[in-house]
């Protein structure tokens, strides 16, 4: 009986490695001459090439997957790629500097007397290797270039053109992209919100009801307008509503969707326009206790702002309380002032101020103003336009309205009457320009014989104080030209702000073209720019520029050739002081006039009390090398003291300036300024 093969096949589960090395050993004979069978070797040879497939193919999945992390680390990493085109650009350049440096002088290499060897001739070429190529590419794509080495030829000098201008875009980019990836770590580490780039995404905002009404309103491509001229908004999320404050007052929109432009057309106090009406809004105000309130946070604004905490060693809380007590007995807001400025006055120091304030509204019966000094003449029986205030005529609004192109008005014509009404001797005309600022206006006017009469119409002005001041200036600069014969220039300085800083410039610019200047610092009202001044002041002429086709120019530029003087007077306070002192200290020139104000310590207002009213805390003291602290409470003394007399001053006469111009003519005598005539320029034939 035949005994029956299994053909099933053996799975590897059911002989273990031991066994089959057991059966393999024990017929190791037959093993041995099964493999030296041809069908064998060729079983052999397929497997190994299999192998050998399978070993390539799973090199090739590793370049593969190794290059496509690069390509995907390239592609997202913005900082790499600079770097790459930087350092390629760089090599590319570094190649092409060595073959046209080198390559192009190789034939002309000759050896000096001590060995050196020389490139192009009689020029050593230091582009004679890769190494010293890539440096030079590196330091110049990095700095402002190796500049002991550069390029011999044309074409070499082309391509660095190239490198210095590949440099600005690719060191930029570089830096910007390293500052890009640092801000986005730290976003990330201090676990903030960061950008975010991604498509078909939800976003859930419900962390208030106000967001998503805010959402509604976002368009990816496009930005919107909400409301247009808006000075300040407050979000309102509980009724998804915004309050709006602009020009047209206050109203609430609904924050869903941009207003309409019926609703912004709509001045009424509708709930459709949401315009809210303050008008019926009162407020009941103790007074007595309003000002107790105020008066106890001006006394805390100086005890905590004032420039020394010990209060100059005044006791503080006597003061308050010796003052506080009086608050019961006044009875208007203007006592409540005078009762701030004591209180605040017994620190003794200047800049202690106390101003504005909710004052009851009062009438104001301003005048029209014509920019003109009239006299009434009885013989002609009207008033004589004497002097007509011209102030800057180019400006438009800086002049006498009496200056405007066609009227034909000069000084010795004659006004008639005003809007009708005749004038005569026993009233003002001032009488028919009240409440008329800014107003058209009929004049009657008569010719310097009194004669011709004929109607014109002018706007009247609301003041004549730049206008007259530009007239005083104007009067004393030509003043200083004609007694000096045109040796010195004059100019004002009004005070220490920007407009005082224009003003300056605006003479200065002109006036040193003189040998000597007269610096006018009289009714200076301070501010914060002599020490930009004082620089310019304090240049002394060293030389000169000369060029063939552009002039001459003075060295130091903008510096003036001869002595310079100051005028100054006790209504020159603060920032006029500081100048005053530091002009005399520097010993730019002579101080002529009355000992200044003697206020120099600084504030800064910024705190106002409930009602509106500003009180000034006295911050920034002011200490001098010669005097200390003693220019404040004091001023600074001139060198030369100039009184102007009530009777100087209704005659005319400025004593103060004609000192000034007799001390500078005598200094120009005693060191005349000699203009040099520049000859004996340099002859290089000889």
């Amino acid at each position: 009986m035949t005994e029956k093969v299994s053909q099933e096949p053996i799975s590897d589960s059911d002989v273990s490695s031991s066994e089959l090395d057991g059966v393999i050993h024990a017929n190791k004979n037959l093993y041995d001459k099964l493999n030296q069978l041809p069908e064998i070797e060729s079983l052999q040879d397929v497997i190994e090439e299999d192998d050998n497939q399978k070993d390539e193919k799973q090199k090739s999945q590793f370049i593969e997957k190794f290059l496509s992390q690069v390509s995907e680390f390239y592609s997202n990493n913005e900082l790499v790629r600079y770097a790459f085109w930087a350092l390629l650009l760089i090599l590319i350049s570094t190649s092409a500097l060595t073959i046209i440096e080198y390559d192009m002088f190789k034939d002309s290499v000759i050896e000096d007397a001590d060995g050196t060897f020389l490139f192009g001739g009689d020029e050593a070429n230091w582009f004679d290797t890769f190494f010293h190529t890539f440096w030079w590419s590196i330091v110049t794509f990095t700095t402002v270039g190796y500049g002991d080495v550069s390029p011999i030829t044309h074409i070499g000098k082309l391509l660095t053109i190239i490198i210095m201008l590949l440099n600005f875009g690719i060191v930029t980019l570089l830096g910007g992209a390293v500052a890009s990836v640092l801000v986005a770590q730290r976003l990330k580490g201090d676990d903030t919100l960061d950008e975010s780039k991604f498509k078909g995404h939800l976003v859930i905002a419900g962390w208030n009801t106000f967001v998503p009404s805010i959402l509604k309103l976002i368009d990816a491509n496009k930005e919107k307008v909400f409301m247009p001229n808006i000075s300040s908004f407050k979000a309102c999320p509980e009724i998804d509503s915004i309050l709006v404050k602009s020009s047209d007052g206050i109203r609430i929109v609904s924050a869903t969707a941009p207003p309409s432009k019926e609703i912004l057309s709509d001045s009424g106090y509708t709930q459709s326009s949401g315009k809210i009406n303050l008008n019926r809004t009162s407020v009941s105000i103790d007074p007595v206790a309003e000002w107790k309130q105020m008066y106890s946070e001006a006394w805390r604004l100086q005890r905590d702002y004032f420039w020394v905490k010990n209060m100059s060693g005044i006791n503080w809380k006597k003061i308050h309380d010796r003052y506080y007590k009086l608050i019961d007995r006044i009875s208007s807001r203007s006592e409540f002032s005078d009762l701030v400025w004591e209180m605040q006055g017994e620190l003794g120091t200047s800049h202690c101020y106390e101003f504005g304030g909710d004052y009851k509204p009062k009438r104001n019966y301003n005048i029209g103003l014509l920019g003109a000094d009239i006299e009434y003449d009885s013989k002609i029986k009207a008033y004589k336009i004497t002097h007509l205030v011209k102030g800057d005529v180019w400006s438009g609004h800086m002049t006498s309205p009496l200056f405007r192109p066609g009227l034909n008005i000069k000084q010795g014509m004659y006004i008639k009457s005003i809007s009708g009404n005749r004038l005569n001797k026993s009233s003002s005309p001032n009488i028919h320009l009240v409440n008329k600022v800014n107003k058209d206006i009929e004049l009657t006017i008569l010719d310097e014989n009194g004669k011709n009469k004929r109607d014109i119409t002018i706007k009247t002005i609301p003041t004549e104080n730049e206008l007259r001041y530009r007239d005083w200036v104007e009067k004393n600069r030509a003043y200083v030209h004609r007694k000096t014969k045109n040796k010195v220039g004059y100019v004002h300085i009004p005070d220490m702000s920007p407009w005082g800083y224009s003003e300056f410039h605006r003479y200065w610019l002109s006036e040193i073209q003189y040998d000597s200047l007269i610096i006018d610092v009289r009714f200076n009202g301070g501010g914060h720019v002599s020490q930009l001044i004082l620089e310019k002041l304090a240049r002394k002429r060293l030389g000169y520029d000369i060029t063939r086709w552009m002039g001459t120019e003075s060295y130091p530029s903008d510096s003036i050739a001869g002595p310079t003087l100051a005028i100054t007077n006790e209504y020159a306070g603060s920032d006029g002081d500081i100048f005053s002192h530091s002009f005399k200290m520097m010993n730019i020139g002579k101080l002529i006039g009355k000992r200044t104000w003697g206020g120099v310590i600084g504030i800064w207002p910024r705190n106002l009390l409930v009602d509106g009213t500003i009180t000034t805390q006295p911050e920034f003291s002011f200490w001098f090398k010669d005097v200390g602290w003693n220019v404040e409470n004091y001023g600074t003394d001139v060198n030369i003291e100039v009184e102007i007399t009530p009777e100087d001053y209704a005659k005319g006469v400025d004593t103060q300036l004609d000192r000034g111009i007799k001390e500078i003519l005598l200094d120009l005598k005693k060191d005349p300024i000699v203009q040099p005539k520049f000859d004996k320029k340099p002859n290089l034939s000889k």
